[in-house]
């Protein structure tokens, strides 16, 4: 079985360093590259050695990790963990609008990463089980096994994170799924009760693939979650089934 590759972007310090050693000792391939390296060469050193995972770590909680995760979110298609020591509700909401799937405290704690990078890791069986399968709908194609996403024949860059809660909701039409459903589904634990992941999650969708159809859309159960409808076929009824 190959090794699943890290790319594990830091300050390279003692900290960091044992984090690394922590993740090679679980198995995983590691790859580092420099915070204040050009992250247009970072991402094209990760999409050389088909990263699977790329850790970003702002140990120094400036402006910069933020730049470099922008680039990373729009050139990189692995997962992406934001590391920063500024952990304030509104600058992990930040990072996960920008691009990240998930946001966690520097300095890293080994242990929490490895079963943050797990759980990314996982949704791989999922696409496996559904490797075969793609979703159409007019000016729509969803493909998991490719993780390619298609609105009106142009191809549509996201983080598979976002691509997962996609192909969910779009392959199970007028579903209701609530927040904590799609979190167990697609992110594989829990986060804490004030995170607003999926909202963040479901707003860049709509941002990248909405656009002036009139057709679909992701709907918005107030109270409830989210579901995929069709706009002429799905007035809020609250008659559809929840998850």
């Amino acid at each position: 079985m190959e090794k699943q590759i890290i790319m594990f972007v830091s300050k390279k310090n003692d900290d960091d360093r044992a984090v690394v050693d922590k993740l090679a000792e679980m198995g995983y391939e590691i790859i580092t590259a420099d915070f204040n390296a050009d992250p247009s060469d970072v991402c094209s050193e990760c999409r050389k050695k088909n990263v699977d995972v790329m850790v970003i770590d702002d140990a120094a909680g400036g402006l910069k990790g933020y730049d470099f995760l922008k680039v990373a979110s729009q050139k990189c298609e692995c997962g992406i963990i934001y590391a920063s020591v500024n952990t304030d509700v509104m600058k992990e909401i930040l990072a996960l609008e920008i691009g990240a799937d998930d946001f966690i405290k520097s300095p890293i704690h080994p242990g929490l990463l490895a079963v943050r990078i797990r759980n990314l890791l996982k949704r791989k069986d999922y696409k496996e089980i559904k490797k075969e399968e793609e979703i159409r709908y007019p000016g729509l194609i969803v493909n998991l096994s490719q993780y390619r996403v298609e609105v009106d024949g142009e191809r549509i860059k996201m983080p598979p994170k976002e691509l997962e809660l996609l192909y969910l909701l779009a392959s199970n039409p007028n579903i209701v799924y609530t927040r904590e459903k799609l979190l167990d589904i697609i992110w594989g634990y829990d986060f804490d009760i004030g995170s607003r992941t999926v909202d963040v999650h479901v707003k860049r969708l709509r941002d990248k693939i909405e656009k002036d159809s009139n057709i679909w859309q992701i709907g918005t159960v107030w109270s409830v979650g989210y579901r995929f409808e069709f706009k002429d076929e799905c007035p809020d009824t609250g008659t559809s089934e929840i998850l």
